[in-house]
């Protein structure tokens, strides 16, 4: 039985007695069609009328069609359906869903598509027996991939979708254009996603006689659903080939670019979905998936493209969280195929949870990749949803439950190598899990322990520049606090380089000027002396203990204050050039995703990092060997702890703490 079968629709409706009489058990290589045979009316009603086939998935069988499409429906609250509409198969009438309904309707009344044989999973597929389920989830690799056509469906058209489908009428032969010109340079050469600024250079538009559109155009287009097919002269039906190029090379220009401030979530998403995109036709064709080390085995290849494909996955929402696992199946398998291995694999069984199949699925991959990263995209404990999963396991069953904005995410990250001293020899962890208390047990070194937290709330960004009055004069690396500072607020990194240019302390002055007048200016409104003064007293205490050129002196800042005073609007018009220019881009801020930033803390050796949101003083900072960042955890008792989430220490980030401390190594039990 499968414990899922009350939030399966399709499911549930087959276990009506009259609809189970239309299946009958079908062989492991066989699967069903429909064929379209009219419309009869009931009840004033038109009624589409199916026959249901069984075929065998033969090499040489191509006849026929694939749908892809949603199970929910967009127009629903939270993609919930009320399965108010029918079809009639073979004689018997069936409950379907709103966005079903739509496709058909479309396909064989509006359209001039009409395939002869259409394979649609909701139908074609006994759901509410578990063991056909799980065979035919195995097969439909092969259902697509020797399907003559894959409709994709993404819903009727709406004023959003028109407006995209113009983009990519009018976008369409200008890309091929540009693609032509550099393959006909060297036709060996890949064309940058970043070669042309589509977006707002007025002289590209002028060169190719392109219509200049406003940002909220370009909103439009990136939040619209871009609908397939209608009739054969509806501008709404697209070639898959030219979507994949606007893809690659309109979507893939810019992805956190200056034009879209305010929109960081969704181009964030869209970005996690076009790197996937692009790893899977990499390794679909002739590529193998990305290994920037060069130090990964065949096999290891195999299971970091199966974890690269989950990861990517979080921003995608499932009826059947399981469905994230199994559709990924096909992708490992013959990827590994063409590697010369097998993989190791969760086959698809719906008569497990969603709780036991995503822990084997983890265990899996910590054990094959011998890697710690996926505990990086565990969430903060404030924004972890309710679940049996052990603290150290991410919930990629849920839609954006997940740490989509870890560290390893981060441009550069792949220079962090705290838990070994080379990066081009990287160590194993040493990990045991425990499975009947799904226990993990790592081999480690307590570092350290949280001394004090500041987190970014409103006015804390003081909190964070008095962090620098207790520091040193010298960190361990050498650096003047107020350096140290900035440098930790980024994890080291910019946009663009790791480790942070020199320059990037210009962006910083700026980032720490722009708020400090603006809490200034908002307490002189609410009449609030104290925040002021506390800026000053602050500012006052950095000029006497730690200056730095980064940080304005009272004077300064006191002028600063007298001409946004004097002169709000262009006080104003620097403020908005700002925020859209400046590249300073903090890990302590709320991400993309909407998740709460990092917390700035510093230890009680006197270290400065960025740690989970939750932490709290006297947690625990850890380097578990083979690591590429450090882990923060919590007592429990003498042997258990809590997972926190992972934590970036300035100056530690190459192996450093390996050289400098006594390795007492542990044992330290993560429940």
């Amino acid at each position: 039985m499968d414990p899922l079968a009350s939030i399966i629709p399709y499911a549930a409706l087959k276990q009506q007695k009259d609809i189970k009489k239309l299946y009958s058990s079908i062989s492991i290589e066989s699967t069903r069609f429909l064929r379209y045979k009219g419309r009869r009316t009931a009840d004033n009603k038109e009624i589409l009328c199916f026959e249901l086939i069984t075929q065998i998935l033969k090499q040489d069988f191509s006849k026929y069609s694939a749908l892809s499409y949603t199970w929910g429906h967009a127009v629903q609250d939270d993609f919930v359906d009320d399965f108010s509409h029918i079809i009639d198969c073979n004689g018997q009438e069936i409950p379907i869903g709103v966005n079903l309904n739509d496709a058909l309707q479309h396909l064989f009344v509006n359209s001039s598509l009409a395939p002869e044989l259409l394979w649609v999973d909701a139908i074609c597929i006994d759901q509410s027996n578990v063991e056909e389920r799980g065979q035919q989830v195995q097969l439909m690799a092969r259902i697509y991939a020797r399907a003559s056509m894959a409709i994709v469906w993404l819903g009727i058209d709406d004023l959003d979708a028109r407006i995209a489908s113009e983009f990519l009428q009018e976008y369409v032969p200008v890309l091929r254009k540009i693609v032509h010109n550099y393959t006909d340079i060297d036709p060996l050469s890949a064309v940058p996603a970043s070669a042309h600024n589509v977006y707002d250079d007025p002289e590209f538009h002028a060169e190719h006689g392109i219509k200049a559109r406003s940002m909220e155009h370009w909103r439009s287009l990136r939040l619209s659903s871009l609908p397939q097919a209608s009739s054969a002269a509806d501008p709404l039906r697209f070639q898959w080939q030219d979507f994949d190029l606007f893809v690659a090379l309109v979507f893939g220009a810019q992805w956190h670019g200056p034009n879209f401030h305010g929109m960081e979530k969704e181009t964030a998403e869209i970005a996690v979905l076009f790197t996937l995109y692009r790893e899977i036709r990499l390794v679909a064709g002739a590529g193998h998936f990305d290994d920037p080390t060069g130090l990964l085995s065949i096999e290891d290849k195999a299971y970091h493209f199966a974890q690269y494909c989950l990861r990517h996955t979080i921003v995608l929402k499932a009826t059947d969280p399981r469905d994230k696992i199994y559709a990924i199946s096909s992708l490992v398998h013959s990827y590994a195929a063409r590697l010369g291995i097998k993989a190791l694999w969760p086959k698809a069984d719906y008569t497990s949870g969603v709780i036991e199949v995503f822990k084997i699925t983890l265990v899996i991959l910590i054990w094959k990749t011998r890697s710690l990263d996926l505990l990086s995209y565990v969430p903060d404990k404030s924004e972890r949803a309710i679940s049996t999963l052990p603290t150290w396991l991410p919930h990629f069953h849920i839609q954006n439950a997940t740490n989509m904005d870890c560290l390893l995410n981060l441009h550069g990250s792949h220079n962090y190598h705290a838990g070994y001293l080379s990066q081009q020899h990287p160590i194993r962890p040493d990990v045991h899990i425990e499975t009947d208390s799904w226990s993990l047990r790592a081999k480690g070194i307590l570092i350290d322990k949280i001394e004090e937290v500041t987190r970014f709330e409103e006015g804390q960004i003081v909190g964070m520049l008095k962090m620098c009055l207790d520091m040193p004069e010298e960190y361990i690396n050498g650096e003047p606090p107020v350096e140290v500072l900035w440098r930790t607020l980024i994890a080291g990194r910019t946009d663009t380089a790791y480790p942070a240019p020199p320059q990037t302390e210009a962006a910083f002055s700026a980032y720490v000027k722009a708020i400090l007048i603006a809490r200034v200016l908002e307490s002189a409104r609410a009449k609030d002396q104290e925040a002021t003064t506390n800026i000053l007293e602050t500012l006052e205490s950095i000029e006497d203990i730690c200056p730095h050129p980064a940080i304005p002196s009272v004077a300064e800042f006191d002028a600063l204050v007298h001409s946004a005073i004097r002169d709000p609007e262009q006080y104003h018009k620097d403020m908005q050039e700002l925020y859209a220019r400046n590249t300073y881009r903090t890990g302590v801020t709320p991400s993309p995703s909407g998740l709460n930033g990092k917390s700035l803390c510093r230890t009680v050796n006197g270290y400065l990092g960025l740690f989970p949101y939750s932490a709290e003083v006297g947690d625990e900072v850890w380097l578990l060997e083979g690591a590429r960042v450090f882990h923060l955890l919590r007592s429990r008792s003498d042997v258990a702890r809590e997972f926190m989430g992972e934590s970036y220490v300035h100056g530690l980030m190459q192996g450093e703490a390996l050289e400098m401390y006594e390795l007492d190594w542990q044992f330290p039990s993560i429940n």
